[in-house]
């Protein structure tokens, strides 16, 4: 819940980080075929708005770059319930998902099975998992940490 104009997330995933546990596999994901982790080092997600908020759920519209390609995406939003932490800031935990189509951002790569039929197929879940602080808990926690009177010198 809350005022949807202050609502943002930014999410970042160095490509080279990807890791299947199959090393030959990795390295052809890192390759130009895929990712092309040389030329396009990130993944990035940045939104733009959230929508259709509701109970535990929303929508969180950003611009997603993959690939070196940007396209906007929404994302079905669930939401925890509020929470306060140790130092009072109020938290939230929430896990974004959409389903994207690989081709949309340039990843063409694909081959015929012996058998017939392509290894691959187009679409795509993106998951992100979202930690979020409602905004002036950080700020507020740390001035009050700050606004703390120094000791007395005997």
């Amino acid at each position: 819940q809350g005022d949807d104009r202050v609502w943002s997330a930014q999410a970042s995933i160095e490509v080279a980080s990807i890791d299947t546990d199959v090393v030959n596999r990795d390295k052809h994901l890192l390759s130009a075929d895929f990712f092309d982790a040389e030329r396009c080092p990130k993944i990035e997600f940045k939104s733009v708005k959230v929508s259709e908020i509701r109970a535990n759920r929303a929508k969180l519209e950003g611009d997603l770059t993959m690939h070196c390609v940007t396209k906007p995406v929404a994302l079905e939003l669930e939401i925890s319930d509020e929470m306060k932490d140790a130092q009072g800031d109020i938290r939230r935990a929430a896990t974004a998902t959409a389903t994207i189509n690989r081709k949309d951002f340039g990843m063409e790569y694909n081959k015929t099975l012996d058998a017939g039929g392509l290894v691959l197929g187009d679409d795509v879940m993106v998951v992100i998992n979202i930690e979020g602080i409602a905004a002036g808990s950080a700020p507020k926690a740390a001035s009050e940490k700050k606004a703390g009177k120094a000791p007395k010198k005997k």
